[in-house]
């Protein structure tokens, strides 16, 4: 079977020339002003505007509103695609009242792509990309960051939920410790049983389960419960973006899981 490697595409998503002026300008417009200087909750080292300013060459910004009502921005630039220049273009829905934006759509040569295409593209823009201070607001809300972040081996596992899912495409993250599963559509559960790799804000897992569950807080269930039809306990707690449910199927509830579901319908 052919395999398609997230980690392959970030790598041919490479940049033409650099392009200086990410910043904001007092120049352009608010809603431009807003997205560039935002950041995205899973990639908080950097400003829209510094890091897709420095990946894309000549970057063009613009604000519009579509047919639809909404405000879009779009920004425009140059990148090598399979060894090839090609144009991209990414725009963001912007709510300004609510100091919001969230990546709308994305276009390579005028052709929409997957959100797996998408995380690529995200990942070589952000790549060695040096954490900024930057007070703006963010992508799905605010300067701050999401609180129960999910990583494995480094990687957000937030940005995989959702994905358009292709029957013949591997697994994102090529590893037999993580499991995607898919509703036909879109990527919605991610297992995970290597959690050895698994961090919750940059914590381990496999060796600081209570450590963890101090940054959560509160479950969302009624504690640790049977899973119905098996012999897992298994014990649930609510994200901004995603729902983490710890399981073990070994020693009951006071045992250590032994395995974690990330999950969003």
């Amino acid at each position: 079977m052919k395999k398609l490697s997230l980690l392959l595409m970030a790598a041919i998503l490479t940049l033409c020339t650099a392009c200086s002026g990410g910043a904001p300008s007092v120049t352009e417009d608010k809603y431009v002003r807003l997205v560039k200087g935002g950041t995205l909750n899973e990639y908080p080292q950097a400003s829209v505007g510094e890091a897709f300013g420095g990946f894309l060459s000549n970057a063009k910004w613009k604000s519009l509103v579509a047919d639809d009502g909404n405000r879009y921005v779009n920004v425009t630039g140059g990148a090598t695609y399979l060894e090839k220049d090609v144009e991209i273009v990414v725009q963001f829905l912007v709510d300004y009242d609510e100091e919001m934006f969230e990546i709308y759509a994305f276009e390579i040569n005028g052709v929409p792509q997957s959100n797996y295409i998408l995380w690529g593209l995200l990942e070589a823009t952000y790549e060695g990309v040096e954490e900024t201070t930057s007070s703006a607001q963010s992508g799905n809300r605010a300067t701050n960051t999401q609180s129960g972040e999910v990583t494995y081996k480094g990687k957000p596992l937030s940005p995989f939920l959702g994905m358009q899912w292709d029957s013949n495409m591997e697994p994102p993250i090529d590893d037999d410790g993580i499991y995607f599963w898919s509703n036909g559509e879109r990527i919605s559960e991610i297992y995970v049983h290597n959690l050895s790799a698994l961090e919750v804000d940059g914590i381990t897992l496999d060796r600081n389960f209570e450590g963890i569950i101090g940054i959560l807080g509160e479950p969302s269930s009624a504690g640790w419960t049977m899973v119905e039809g098996s012999d897992a306990y298994a014990v649930e707690y609510e994200t901004v973006d995603y729902t983490i449910s710890f399981m073990t199927f070994t020693g009951g509830p006071e045992a250590k899981p032994t395995t974690v579901q990330i999950y969003r319908y």
